[in-house]
């Protein structure tokens, strides 16, 4: 298991399932992502994702 950013309640879960885990840190690990990021996940049939990306690029070009 991996992951750029884990929450310290991830590492908990994963340490939970692993046995003898290796820990690799690049760079601080006082770094924290950015707080103004929001993230939303949209699950989208296969067909409707061309129209549904376009709709969603119009709307972010209206924003900006």
């Amino acid at each position: 298991m991996f992951s750029a950013t884990w929450p310290k309640e991830v590492r908990q879960l994963a340490s939970d399932f692993l046995h003898n885990p290796i820990h690799l840190n690049i760079g601080s690990e006082e770094l924290a992502a950015n707080h103004n990021i929001v993230q939303n996940v949209q699950v989208i049939d296969e067909e409707l994702k061309p129209k549904c990306l376009v709709e969603l690029l119009a709307e972010i070009k209206k924003q900006v």
